[in-house]
């Protein structure tokens, strides 16, 4: 069965065609339903489901506390923009709403002289697609002497238990990585505290369903023999410093 509207021969389920008459003044397009994050929040946990895969909403506002009983369900929805439901959460649709935040713990580990690789406890929620995720990461450093040096990189893994090593999942690079040096004439200007970022992109692609979870790690270091057991990276990637932070834009 085809309906059409604004035409006696729809081509398709449903086909919709610009008016013909007072063209200048007549309002064209289709206007899906406009809702609010809290109302799609306070819909009954048995609303939306796999049957409704595929329905499309314009969120016009994200503001006020989310408490209903579909609250898991709009975990994605950030800012204005057109949504998608994928049988289980409500998406962004491409190039409407392309921004997701990561999750900086409020303490980061401490690291010294890195043999193995290490987890932070940075976690970024990705849902399906492509996604160029930036990172920066400060690190400051206060037992090393002068001279030290080391090579610091970090990756993304996507399991929680096993070998702590890069997910599959992503595309090109693999870690993103920045030196560390301590004192000498490159950073006379404080002899106590040292400080480096690391700051890069990685692509990830989450071809599942579902969206899933990614957590930032160090990977072992390259460092000279100056960078000794005194050498400590402290609270890597803490909450508190504001130079910290993760951000992912879908790129498809």
């Amino acid at each position: 069965m085809r309906v059409g509207i604004g035409t006696t021969s729809p081509n398709a389920s449903l086909d919709v065609t610009k008016s013909t008459i007072n063209q200048a003044s007549t309002v064209d397009g289709i206007r899906p339903p406009n809702m609010t994050r809290v109302e799609l929040a306070n819909k009954t946990g048995t609303t939306y489901g796999t049957a409704q895969t595929g329905t499309i909403v314009y969120v016009y506002d994200v503001s006020g506390v989310t408490t209903g009983t579909s609250s898991s369900q709009i975990t994605y929805i950030k800012a204005p923009g057109f949504y998608n439901f994928d049988g289980t959460t409500w998406q962004p649709i491409a190039g409407s709403v392309p921004i997701i935040e990561g999750t900086m713990a409020s303490s980061g580990p401490s690291i010294a002289k890195a043999t193995t690789n290490t987890r932070t406890g940075h976690k970024i929620a990705l849902p399906s697609g492509k996604w160029r995720v930036s990172i920066n990461i400060l690190l400051e450093n206060s037992g090393c002497g002068s001279g030290a040096y080391s090579w610091n990189k970090f990756s993304f893994t996507d399991t929680t238990t096993g070998t702590l090593s890069s997910t599959a999942d992503l595309r090109g690079a693999t870690q993103v990585s920045g030196p560390f040096y301590s004192g000498g004439t490159n950073n006379s200007w404080n002899s106590s505290t040292n400080y480096t970022m690391v700051s890069g992109d990685l692509v990830i692609e989450n071809s599942t369903a579902t969206a899933k979870n990614y957590e930032l790690f160090f990977v072992q270091m390259f460092s000279n023999t100056a960078f000794n057991s005194n050498c400590t990276f402290s609270n890597v990637g803490n909450s508190s410093s504001a130079e910290n932070n993760m951000t992912a834009m879908r790129i498809q």
